[in-house]
């Protein structure tokens, strides 16, 4: 299983001016750097809960498709294509008709449509692809703010490094938002 961003997110979710204030930042000397913390940090914490903060689009590779599929990095918002190599070595696209998508579960989950089976695949590695949107949304405002804070403190412990207590407090605010789903793992 291999599972690569294909388009990264179109904004950060927290705003340089929102950051500067936290900070209590004057003056724009510093702004090149804070953008970098920002990223950082949202880097870190989709990481940490293994979500996708803002939409982003996957491309997700497996050796075959059986199953339920948990689908990586949730929130899921949509499943764009499956890809497939089938028996002859042919790349194949599985109908949309043919599976079904969750995304009020979470982690998001594909199967087959009712009364429906996956494809048969070639037996080799990767030979599945499926093409995914995750994130809670296209805008800063879409994630929680509980997440949104939590980003807040981890620019401060970038920006001013050895307070534990600002650790702590993250990794508190992120507990309810991490993914503990061993099905995604069973899936890698």
């Amino acid at each position: 299983m291999s599972l690569t961003i294909t388009s990264e997110p179109a904004v950060e979710p927290l705003d340089l001016d929102d950051v500067k204030c936290h900070l209590r930042i004057d003056g724009d000397e510093e702004d090149e750097r804070l953008e970098r913390m920002i990223t950082a940090a949202r880097q870190f914490i989709e990481q940490v809960t293994w979500r996708q903060l803002i939409t982003a689009t996957y491309a997700w590779k497996l050796d075959r498709l059986c199953g339920v599929l948990y689908v990586p990095r949730p929130p899921l918002q949509s499943v764009a294509s499956i890809a497939y190599i089938d028996a002859n070595g042919d790349s194949q696209t599985f109908s949309s008709s043919l599976y079904t998508v969750d995304i009020a579960h979470d982690p998001g989950r594909i199967l087959p449509a009712y009364n429906q089976s996956w494809p048969n695949t070639r037996g080799h590695i990767q030979d599945a692809t499926i093409t995914f949107d995750a994130g809670y949304g296209d805008a800063a405002d879409d994630v929680p703010a509980a997440i949104r804070e939590a980003l807040l403190l981890k620019v401060e412990e970038l920006y001013r490094p050895g307070c534990d207590a600002i650790t702590n407090a993250i990794m508190h605010m992120l507990s309810p938002y991490r993914v503990y789903d061993t099905r995604i793992i069973r899936n890698l």
